[in-house]
């Protein structure tokens, strides 16, 4: 097993020496990365998205498009690039960053979004992600 952090906790007994050591090892544990299918299957659903101050908005999944990528030889072949399109409210316009997306089926993840501007004869920010 693989261990990315080690941390050294002090435990004072009665607020004296003899000082007690405890040794904590945290397993490095692979985030598991979103795929193209998982999003497909959300089209048209909405996610509760968290900005940095902790307002909450709604975005609605669009699209989800396959993306051409060329990679070098070394590159993994199990990594699909694609992107999303959401869609949002102009009053509750979201800066280019990351932010925290929920979802009833995918749970909680942090997404880059950028805004790619209005959609056309509708009052709704369109807001693209890509995943390469």
């Amino acid at each position: 097993m693989l261990y990315r952090d080690l941390y050294i906790c002090f435990l004072d007994l009665h607020h004296s020496p003899p000082y007690h050591v405890l040794l904590c090892f945290m397993p490095y544990l692979p985030m598991k990365l979103p795929r193209y299918n998982m999003f497909l299957e959300c089209i048209n659903s909405a996610f509760k998205v968290r900005s940095n101050t902790g307002a909450d908005t709604s975005l609605v999944l669009k699209t989800v498009s396959a993306l051409e990528v060329v990679a070098p030889e070394s590159a993994s072949q199990n990594q699909q690039a694609f992107s999303l399109i959401f869609e949002g409210d102009m009053q509750n316009f979201l800066p280019q960053g990351t932010y925290q997306f929920l979802h009833a089926q995918l749970g909680e993840t942090a997404i880059f979004i950028v805004p790619i501007g209005p959609e056309r004869d509708r009052n709704q920010m369109r807001y693209e992600a890509i995943f390469n």
